[in-house]
């Protein structure tokens, strides 16, 4: 999404659409739909206040089974464009990413702020399913979990005392 300065008038005004991120940015496979956002702007001369809502989804691996799964995402973030000055520190709100210019740019560039944002809001340990018992390590063992013959033998032989423990009677 880029901004173009001069299109964005004093007081406030909103902006919807689309968007896509690159799906090597975040580490995902590709978007499933198109993330819709909504940005709403508060332009104050040459101070403009940005609070950017998203909903959408991805298509991410779940961390145990690898199996790409749906993730929705919706979120919001805020960020402000001003003109740098050097009485003004950089640490004035730590909540608040700034983009700031100071060669009287008509146009900013967003998008990587925005990619940024979406990406950490993606969980860090994403599961298709609470239940999910991650990868088969056996394709002859899909379909019998719960059968008994599958458990009495195991795929290391080290298991092999705590099996007979386990079959041992009380």
């Amino acid at each position: 999404m880029k901004l173009l300065l001069n299109g964005i008038p004093e007081g406030i005004s909103h902006q919807e659409g689309s968007l896509s991120i690159d799906p090597e940015t975040c580490g995902i496979s590709e978007t499933g739909e198109a993330i819709s956002y909504r940005a709403r702007f508060d332009r104050r001369g040459m101070h403009i206040g940005v609070r950017f809502t998203y909903t959408g989804t991805v298509r991410i691996p779940c961390c145990r089974c690898c199996k790409q799964f749906n993730q929705k995402l919706a979120g919001h973030f805020q960020f402000c464009v001003r003109e740098k000055l050097e009485s003004v520190s950089d640490e004035d709100d730590m909540d608040v990413v700034t983009i700031a210019t100071n060669d009287n740019k008509q146009e900013i560039d967003c998008r990587k702020v925005i990619a940024d944002e979406i990406c950490l809001s993606l969980p860090m340990m994403p599961l298709c399913s609470s239940d999910c018992r991650g990868i088969l390590t056996r394709p002859e063992s899909v379909g019998k979990v719960n059968d008994v013959s599958d458990t009495t033998t195991p795929t290391d032989p080290r298991w092999g005392p705590l099996m007979k423990l386990k079959q041992r009677p009380k």
